[in-house]
């Protein structure tokens, strides 16, 4: 499959990213990564700067006092035949959090198979499910909590 602009009524830059949304959306919806027995899809497919953005949270509990997250960012290239996908993880307890990118990947339209996003999803979830309060060394403003 190439990569083929669909509705000249956007700029070109949001034609990209609309087709690259619906592109994305189907393998997202129903990937088991991250393992949503335990992660709440929180975003799907967002604009963030410019980029589409899935994000993912599990619920802190009584075994588990951090609220842990994953997500990933598809930031395609001028053409929109490439992007690239960010991975990144983190967690949250109280006013303190943390969140690192994991991983990145250039991802060719139509070429690549969703396998390679899911993996490099699943080390994202391995890296959150790790974090340990200690590892929370940045603080949120009281203002936004």
């Amino acid at each position: 499959m190439s990569y083929a602009p669909r509705d000249m009524s956007h700029t070109p830059r949001e034609s990209t990213l609309l087709d690259w949304l619906a592109y994305a959306q189907p393998q997202m919806e129903h990937s088991k990564v991250p393992n949503r027995d335990r992660y709440m899809t929180v975003n799907r497919g967002g604009d963030r700067h410019g980029a589409l953005e899935w994000s993912f949270s599990s619920a802190a509990g009584k075994d588990d006092r951090l609220t842990r997250m994953v997500g990933l960012a598809i930031i395609p290239d001028a053409s929109g035949a490439e992007a690239t996908i960010e991975f990144w993880f983190g967690a949250r307890f109280k006013d303190r959090y943390i969140r690192r990118p994991a991983s990145a990947i250039v991802f060719r339209y139509g070429y690549n198979t969703w396998d390679l996003v899911e993996q490099h999803l699943v080390e994202a979830e391995q890296m959150a499910d790790s974090l340990t309060e200690d590892d929370l060394t940045q603080q949120i403003p009281t203002a936004l909590w």
